[in-house]
């Protein structure tokens, strides 16, 4: 198991049409997940956003300014809107965000006319329904088509969040050629980090350099062992934010992510490598539990169980009992027809395992009784 996937996103302002934002500046943040797993917490519309900011008197003419700012503005609260059909709601979004495209341009709306297509993007990258590809495709498009407005220097915000959503969506994306598909992520990772500084928002900063540290472990383009050097640097430096007792589910993930990397690190060391990533596995599970977070808690005694086998220091027969522990704690979330493929290559790891402590038992009698027979 690779550190892939487990792109995460942080705690971002929203992005408003221009009526909406001057009304909405002293306002706390909002949240909006985004359908990849660790994806949290970008850019979302607030919670009360019909109630807040009511049409205006009359009904606006379908077509006129109003009408697009009275759509835009339910796109948001049906974005945020938890009850009933999420489904349903993400497809009035989608349809309220496209009115409002008809209405705004590029060239005599252009921040309103951005802010919408961002807003459609992250719709798509919602979406329950439809074809998911497809949905990704059109996110993409959205998403470069707010990148043809907002720039770094004029939109540092909206430029930021469009750069770091684009990249989570060309990581995610099937179409197209793979290793393509990995450099345009890198490269909006890195623009976002031009905008995301430590100084500025350490939060935001450390949730991007985690990104760019999965897209670089994964890459296909490059040197792989220089590769997984800039990998490991950029989960080191999400860890230089994230501790145990401030963020204690991130830290875990970044550890879990960093031990992987040093398990199957090139270069360096090898024992000290095998060193780094059992206390990482060890410390992922100190904070994840087999009732709160079974499939974590489970990858992490999986990959525990690996480190300890491949390890190089200490005693081989504590170390081969520890890897034992570790793969039969694994397998007893992965059971029956859960994680199939997981519980596999637990159960192959734990054959060998027990294959090993025979033939050391086997050697050992065959010691003994060498030395009874001198």
């Amino acid at each position: 198991m690779r550190p892939r996937g487990g792109l995460m996103t942080p705690d971002g302002d929203p992005p408003r049409a221009r009526e909406f934002r001057q009304n909405d500046a002293s306002r706390g943040h909002a949240r909006l997940h985004t359908a990849l797993q660790e994806l949290k917490d970008l850019l979302e519309p607030r919670l009360n956003c019909i109630a807040e900011h009511p049409l205006p008197p009359g009904e606006p003419h379908e077509g006129s300014p109003d009408w697009a700012t009275a759509r835009f503005n339910l796109g948001l609260a049906l974005a945020q809107r938890a009850d009933r059909d999420r489904s349903q709601n993400w497809e009035l979004a989608i349809q309220a965000f496209d009115d409002s495209l008809s209405v705004w341009t590029r060239d005599d709306n252009p921040e309103d006319w951005a802010t919408a297509q961002l807003n459609l993007a992250f719709a798509y990258q919602e979406r329950d329904g439809g074809d998911r590809e497809e949905c990704r495709e059109r996110a993409i498009a959205a998403f470069e088509n707010s990148l043809s407005v907002f720039t770094r220097e004029h939109n540092p915000g909206e430029w930021a969040a469009a750069c770091m959503s684009l990249g989570i969506a060309y990581w995610g994306r099937f179409a197209g050629d793979r290793s393509q598909n990995q450099e345009r992520a890198i490269a909006a990772f890195g623009n976002t980090l031009s905008v995301c500084t430590r100084e500025a928002n350490a939060e935001r900063w450390a949730a991007t350099r985690l990104n760019l540290g999965i897209a670089f472990w994964e890459r296909l383009a490059g040197d792989q062992a220089q590769n997984q050097e800039q990998a490991i640097g950029a989960f080191e430096d999400a860890l230089s934010v994230w501790t145990r007792k401030a963020d204690a589910e991130r830290w875990a993930a970044g550890r879990m992510k960093l031990g992987v990397a040093y398990l199957e690190c090139l270069t360096g060391d090898r024992s000290q490598n095998r060193e780094q990533a059992i206390a990482a596995f060890e410390d992922a599970i100190s904070v994840w539990t087999r009732d709160v977070n079974p499939d974590g808690w489970a990858a992490a005694q999986m990959k525990l169980g690996i480190a300890y086998r491949e390890r190089l220091a200490g005693n081989r027969s504590e170390n081969r009992e520890r890897a034992i522990a570790a793969f039969e704690e694994a397998l007893r979330v992965w059971v029956g027809e859960r994680n199939p493929e997981e519980a596999a290559v637990a159960r192959a790891n734990l054959d060998a395992a027990y294959r090993d402590r025979f033939a050391e038992w086997v050697e050992n009698r065959v010691s003994c009784n060498s030395s009874n027979l001198i």
